[in-house]
């Protein structure tokens, strides 16, 4: 039988930079490394990224959690409130659109609400949200 992949989606600037574009793929095992991977692959980030921690804590404390995502009362979410990604490098920290294109990556794959990204422990952009590809 053939193993089981994880779809998941990738999020990218578009070649003219002006924009962010979705695309689906495929991994093996859906964790940050392949994530990471991914995104290098997308030209997001530069050959040579490493996840150095990804932690993700906190429920949620609204009732809305995400797209698509029912809340049951009683019921435990696998939605955690704030995620931190801490990489070796980062390619362009004010460029805004690489920022959330690995921000996107990360909150709808790894089922959180707001991502942080750091460089070395060094906070690049906090507590970034979902946004809206193609705007």
């Amino acid at each position: 039988t053939a193993p089981v992949l994880d779809v998941v989606s990738i999020y990218s600037v578009s070649a003219d930079g002006s924009k962010l574009e979705g695309t689906m793929d495929a991994v093996d095992e859906l964790d940050e490394e392949a994530l990471v991977s991914l995104l290098v692959q997308y030209k997001v980030l530069e050959e040579g990224t490493e996840v150095l921690e990804f932690k993700a804590e906190g429920a949620p404390s609204s009732e809305e959690v995400g797209p698509g995502v029912v809340k049951i009362p009683g019921v435990e979410s696998e939605v955690k409130e704030y995620g931190t990604l801490n990489l070796n490098k980062f390619p362009d920290t004010e460029n805004e659109l690489l920022l959330q294109a690995v921000a996107n990556t990360f909150i709808e794959n790894m089922n959180i609400v707001y991502l942080t990204i750091q460089v070395n422990g060094e906070t690049a952009a906090e507590n970034l949200s979902m946004a809206d590809a193609g705007k």
